[in-house]
């Protein structure tokens, strides 16, 4: 969670000093490091895609005649 602070001021000092290239580079650095920890920590406790319904009772259908 630290890092999302981190990462929100590195974005409003890289508004506030104009885009210099060091901190606009730090900035996007740290944007990647937030999506791995966010991929990481969804990882870890188990998140995972809705699966698809296959077949026409689970999508509450009437089948084909």
């Amino acid at each position: 969670m630290a890092m999302v602070f981190v990462q929100a001021g590195l974005g409003i000092l890289t508004l506030l000093y104009v885009v210099p290239v060091l901190l606009a580079l730090a900035h996007q650095t740290g944007a990647q490091i937030v999506f791995a920890l966010a991929v990481v920590f969804a990882h870890t406790v188990g998140v995972t895609q809705p699966s698809v319904a296959t077949s026409a009772h689970e999508l509450h259908m009437k089948p084909a005649e």
